[in-house]
């Protein structure tokens, strides 16, 4: 689970950390992460990077052990992302 964590964490700071100037970096640091989420996460802890896609078999198989933290946890991380945001921008000027 402590995997999980960090992964979707540095999602949100993969995010927020593209600056205008590296704009034409952004698009291999999203992919970087999706990559290494895809072939090393996926694997360990069989979590799915698309929480819509994880509700149909849930639902199809009634086992709703552990949904909450797909449905609620993107929601969470980017109020999140948004808060680190806000103190960053504070902080700088």
């Amino acid at each position: 689970m402590n995997i999980d964590k960090i992964c979707n964490y540095s999602n949100n700071c993969n995010l927020i950390f593209i600056s205008p100037q590296v704009d034409e970096l952004a698009g291999i640091v999203v992919g970087a992460t999706v990559m290494v989420n895809i072939l090393i996460v996926g694997p360990l802890t069989r979590a799915l990077m698309n929480s819509t896609r994880t509700l149909g078999p849930t639902m199809a198989a009634n086992n709703y052990e552990g949904i909450l933290i797909y449905l609620t946890a993107p929601i969470l991380g980017a109020l999140a992302g948004s808060a680190q945001s806000l103190v960053f921008i504070l902080l700088a000027g």
